[in-house]
């Protein structure tokens, strides 16, 4: 009796063993994974415990000084540390201590335009503002870049230059917006803390990556002796998921 459509063939043509073995869809035993990341892997979804996906903010400010560049307030430097970012930010702190691994996998930096208009003119060494004798050089526009692998570095026109630098207006009253995504595996320094990689959370103040910031310093100058005059609020919110374990 037939048994379908190829019933009426010879056995010999039916068999597995003249077309060759079935190939299985199950993944090799001998399959490697990558450390640092964490694989959907039937092993990994079973060990992995609590996660916890959280946008972790902190503020600053970006003032001009008195030699007509911008410099973040504070410790009037023209980059800013993702460490510093993460130790001043509530919900990162938060979870550190609660949490044994987190990884980086975004972040976005938003200006807001905060100085007076009409401009607020300052007297040296007496009040803040804008020396009233450099008002024909207008204001400069700021560049701003990433850099996933400098700590501590004055990184100046290179900044500018970056193709992935982006440009903030100081005319712009609404929220100037820029998100930089971190892919998997996109750095792994040799203090084994990363970007798009698990990282112990209490290392987090060996990461690596700065905000970098510069203009070409020929526009207003400020107020000699003075405050800095204070341009834009600056949000960070650094994306990060926290993990209590990162499987295999």
């Amino acid at each position: 009796m037939n048994g379908g459509a190829y019933g009426c063939y010879p056995k010999k043509y039916r068999s597995v063993k003249r077309y060759g073995k079935r190939v299985s869809k199950r993944p090799s035993k001998n399959m490697s994974y990558n450390q640092y990341t964490f694989k959907k892997t039937r092993v990994g979804r079973l060990t992995k415990t609590n996660m916890q996906s959280v946008p972790c903010t902190y503020s600053t400010q970006v003032g001009l000084g008195n030699d007509a560049h911008y410099s973040f307030v504070g410790g009037l430097l023209t980059y800013l540390n993702l460490a510093t970012v993460l130790t001043n930010s509530a919900e990162f702190i938060s979870r550190q201590a609660q949490y044994s691994y987190y990884m980086i996998t975004g972040m976005s930096v938003t200006f807001t335009r905060r100085w007076a208009d009409p401009i607020t003119y300052g007297v040296d060494s007496v009040s803040s503002g804008i020396t009233i004798g450099t008002y024909q050089g207008g204001m400069d526009s700021l560049d701003v870049n990433f850099y996933p692998n400098l700590l501590s570095t004055a990184v100046g026109q290179s900044t500018q230059d970056a193709d992935s630098s982006f440009r903030v207006s100081p005319f712009i009253h609404g929220k100037q917006r820029h998100y930089q995504p971190f892919p998997k595996n996109l750095s792994v320094g040799n203090n084994a803390q990363g970007l798009g990689v698990w990282n112990t959370t209490n290392n987090y103040g060996n990461i690596n990556g700065l905000l970098s910031i510069y203009n070409p310093g020929l526009g207003f100058i400020a107020a000699t002796g003075s405050p800095q005059y204070l341009v834009w609020d600056i949000e960070i919110e650094v994306y990060i998921s926290f993990c209590n374990n990162t499987g295999i």
